[in-house]
């Protein structure tokens, strides 16, 4: 095969450039709803929400077509090492199809699928969940045992290339994530149609029957929502700069390495 670098780094450009005026766009609409829609979306925002250090804030919130912004800060342990029995964030599936599409920073997403068993896969503990965002209070309770095979491990970041892209799931797909150490992240989830036969379940190491909610799903009081609202569009704007900066000093060379 007979490679052209001048061409595809010509073609690698303008896609690039697209794709960088799509993360921006995605980004100024974050801005504009935050900032035209302060009090509604400060109401429907969840402090540590799942984990800690993990927020949750509702952009759009119309059934069926529900914009979340998930803002991990860098305060939040949001680790995966199946090898070391580490698994910050259950496996689990949704009450709808959804699509995840970054914002800023990087994660590693994880696509799994339950197996008969006979020592195929990861043995976990099953945990039926009741959630506190739907239904007051949150809770897991023990239900048994499941083996889980990791189908599909891809990292999700921003630009154009084969890993840069966005999640698309459907509502009985089994995944979790994660976003290393100290690292900020942010990704919109955009919910599409319920799943009349939801199942919520999920499969983690740990017992989560002992999982303590006290500290999560908290509603912010008006100037801690101010704060959280300024820190993320703050994140935001740095983010552009970086990816203006990565297209910059992107090597020709490597594009065809």
């Amino acid at each position: 095969m007979i490679i052209y670098p001048d061409l595809y780094l010509s073609i690698y450009k303008r896609k690039a450039a697209s794709t960088q005026y799509t993360i921006t766009a995605m980004r100024y609409l974050v801005h504009q709803l935050l900032n035209d829609n302060t009090e509604a979306i400060a109401r429907r925002t969840l402090l540590n929400c799942h984990l800690p250090g993990l927020h949750s804030i509702v952009l759009v919130d119309q059934p069926g077509q529900r914009i979340r912004l998930f803002y991990k800060t860098a305060a939040c342990r949001m680790e995966v090492d199946l090898h070391k029995g580490l698994l910050d964030l259950a496996i689990h599936p949704h009450h709808c199809n959804l699509s995840i599409e970054m914002v800023a920073g990087e994660m590693k997403h994880y696509v799994f699928e339950r197996t008969d068993g006979f020592g195929v896969g990861i043995r976990l503990g099953e945990f039926a969940y009741q959630s506190a965002i739907t239904q007051g209070v949150g809770k897991f309770t023990a239900t048994g045992e499941a083996y889980l095979r990791l189908v599909e491990k891809r990292h999700i970041t921003l630009g154009y290339e084969p890993c840069r892209n966005g999640v698309q799931l459907a509502a009985d797909q089994l995944h979790t994530l994660s976003v290393g150490g100290f690292d900020r992240a942010m990704w919109l989830v955009i919910e599409g149609a319920e799943d009349p036969n939801y199942q919520p379940y999920s499969y983690a190491f740990d017992d989560l029957s002992q999982y303590d909610f006290s500290d999560l799903y908290v509603r912010p009081r008006p100037a801690e929502a101010a704060r959280l609202f300024a820190e993320i569009k703050e994140q935001l704007d740095l983010s552009n700069v970086y990816v203006q900066r990565d297209l910059e000093l992107t090597d020709p060379n490597r594009l065809y390495r």
